[in-house]
């Protein structure tokens, strides 16, 4: 593995599953879209420390005023959308 890449990251998804190696901000990203949280377990694969990312908040923080949107900025987002062709 590149060292450049700082892929240094494994997520443990559950017990089974893992998602990974990835970098701090691809976790910050996860958190941010609410698809892990503090709870979750990482591990970093230089060192092989598993800890929750609530332990670790000053490497993990994400931009907290951000996930904090009112109806308002929702608006000001583009809206999710799907294409479907049925052949």
């Amino acid at each position: 593995m590149l060292a450049q890449l700082a892929m240094d990251w494994l997520v443990e998804v559950t017990s089974e599953h893992y998602y990974g190696p990835t970098t701090v901000g691809a976790v910050q990203e996860f958190i941010r879209l609410g698809d892990i949280n503090a709870d979750t377990f990482v591990i970093n694969s230089c060192d092989g420390t598993r800890r929750q990312i609530g332990e670790m908040p000053a490497l993990f923080k994400t931009n907290a005023t951000a996930s904090k949107t009112s109806a308002a900025d929702a608006a000001v987002e583009p809206a999710a959308a799907g294409t479907s062709i049925r052949l």
